[in-house]
């Protein structure tokens, strides 16, 4: 059995939250997976999200899932998603951490194929909502699909990795990327999607990429499609100076690429 610390970050929430925190209340982990904690990180919510965790925590905590304790992360100013995901993995003690979004739009459900590879020795499991295997119970609009898959295929080309889909908010890692990669990143936004998979293909962990079910949830969506297009380019090409400016600070021999897909997986 594999130990798993859950993050979720959170943004003003209080909309959303009362149906993400009942998901959780009946939520079953698959036996092969142990939850040990969830934390909820409150990136400077100015709704009702961090009373409402506090609640949540009080009534829950140990009474949930596996007995799984409940902790809060919180501070005053939003600081962005990214940030919000590195202050949880600070506090990953399990074989296991991951994050995934507050709205649930990828379940936990998906921890059970998950696992499989988990107790496989793979470190970086990547959740993708665009290889041919995935399951969509809700379609996306055509503008969507358009922008998300070009957007894929200009990180696939700058940063040189073939991952169909870089920024799914379902991911999974092991403790030791936890403690040797999660310190090197920078992008405090959606940018420590592709950050996180880059560097550690460039330490030659052992990454796979792997499909879900999954439902989009465009309700009080704060994608702004014209703002977000423009900042993961930044993003993206602000990785691509780090690693030539070393502040990654990888050894040459570590750089090869390890990515997996999963088609290739099953064709071992």
């Amino acid at each position: 059995m594999k130990t798993l610390t859950v993050i979720v970050p959170l943004y003003n929430e209080e909309k959303r939250l009362k149906k993400t925190l009942g998901y959780l209340v009946n939520y079953k982990s698959p036996k092969s997976i142990k939850i040990e904690k969830l934390i909820f990180v409150d990136d400077g919510s100015k709704d009702k999200t961090l009373s409402l965790l506090k609640n949540f925590q009080r009534q829950y905590s140990g009474n949930i899932i596996d007995q799984t304790e409940i902790f809060l992360i919180s501070y005053p100013l939003n600081k962005g998603r990214g940030y919000a995901v590195m202050q949880g993995v600070k506090e990953v003690n399990t074989d296991f951490g991951m994050f995934l979004d507050g709205d649930m739009s990828i379940p936990l459900e998906n921890l059970k194929e998950f696992s499989l590879f988990m107790h496989k020795g793979y470190e970086v499991l990547v959740g993708s909502k665009k290889l041919p295997q995935t399951i969509s119970l809700v379609k996306r609009s055509m503008v969507r699909e358009i922008i998300g898959t070009v957007h894929s295929k200009i990180l696939q080309t700058v940063l040189g990795i073939k991952i169909a889909d870089f920024t799914g908010g379902f991911k999974v890692f092991s403790y030791q990327v936890c403690r040797d990669v999660f310190p090197r990143l920078t992008q405090e936004r959606w940018g420590l999607d592709p950050e996180v998979i880059y560097v550690s293909n460039k330490l030659n962990y052992r990454i796979v990429e792997l499909p879900v079910t999954w439902k989009h949830i465009s309700k009080s969506s704060k994608v702004n499609l014209v703002r977000d297009i423009l900042r993961a380019f930044k993003e993206m090409f602000a990785i691509k100076v780090n690693d030539l400016k070393n502040i990654y600070q990888i050894r040459p021999q570590f750089r090869k690429v390890v990515v997996s897909s999963f088609k290739k997986v099953f064709e071992y």
